[in-house]
């Protein structure tokens, strides 16, 4: 029971810390290794009560998708290209999923990440090229 009381102690006192959600909130001072000057994310995604969450994960990818799908018809990868304003994702969603149910939000997301997964490589090539990956 001695070796017990200080790791048991111990997790008493460090479970504050270890659950606390501080350590687990986005930061807006992000520095990224291409594109400083990107689109921030709009802080309401990362907001979003947690039974909306799905919705800001479906934005996310479509997002994503979006952003392939640019560089891959550009023929190029520009920051303005890659990373384009949050607005047409948003609007995407407002027009074809903001009244779906969580099962219709799933299959957009899931159809949104095989997109993304199918042009990736081709983006990553121009990117690549461009200094900007």
């Amino acid at each position: 029971m001695k070796k017990l009381t200080p790791i048991l102690v111990t997790a008493i006192v460090m479970a504050p810390t270890l659950t606390s959600p501080q350590g687990l909130v986005p930061t807006t001072n992000q520095e990224f290794d291409v594109c400083q000057e990107r689109p921030q994310q709009p802080d309401w995604i990362d907001n979003l009560p947690s039974r909306d969450a799905f919705r800001g994960a479906v934005i996310q990818m479509i997002y994503r998708a979006e952003s392939y799908r640019r560089v891959i018809e550009a023929g190029g990868c520009s920051c303005e290209t890659r990373f384009p304003d949050w607005d047409i994702s948003i609007q995407l969603f407002n027009d074809n999923y903001l009244g779906s149910d969580r099962n219709g939000l799933r299959d957009a997301r899931n159809e949104y990440r095989a997109q993304a997964n199918e042009m990736r490589d081709a983006a990553k090539v121009l990117c690549e090229e461009a200094g900007n990956w």
